[in-house]
């Protein structure tokens, strides 16, 4: 698909470049707008699901640089960048930040949904609280 015809898709789901972006920043969205990612990282999902594998804290396709993103409402706790020695931020390449996009798009098709929430509920009351494994490796923010 084209960059305008991406443009237009991404307008639609109220994807778009925050207001004070830099003109940098401007031209690299009108080339690259993030929809391109976003979409195959739902498809790498999708297939992960459909053949039982591991997906709580698979590294995924990076969704673009977080603050490209992080205006959009969704996406409001992604941290704001990716660090090596700490792993927890690493929110955009984890399935945190594929929820931030399934969210994105659901604000737009049906603006009074609970899938956002429940989500969250479900991965606070059901994740193991042993001191082995957290949240934050599945991108989740610290609570």
């Amino acid at each position: 698909m084209t960059s305008p015809g991406q443009r237009e898709i991404a307008d639609w789901f109220g994807v778009s470049m925050a207001d004070g972006a830099s003109k940098a920043s401007r031209k690299s969205w009108n080339k690259h707008p993030p929809l391109a990612n976003w979409l195959e990282n739902l498809t790498t999902v999708r297939n992960i699901c459909a053949h039982h594998g591991r997906l709580w804290n698979r590294q995924l396709i990076p969704l673009g640089i977080a603050p490209r993103v992080q205006h959009l409402p969704a996406f409001a706790e992604i941290a704001p960048t990716l660090k090596a020695a700490r792993p927890e931020t690493w929110q955009i390449e984890r399935v945190y930040g594929t929820i931030c996009i399934i969210s994105q798009l659901l604000d737009h098709i049906e603006p009074r949904h609970t899938w956002r929430s429940e989500v969250d509920s479900l991965v606070a009351s059901a994740f193991p609280t042993s001191g082995y494994r957290a949240t934050s490796e599945m991108g989740f923010p610290h609570s």
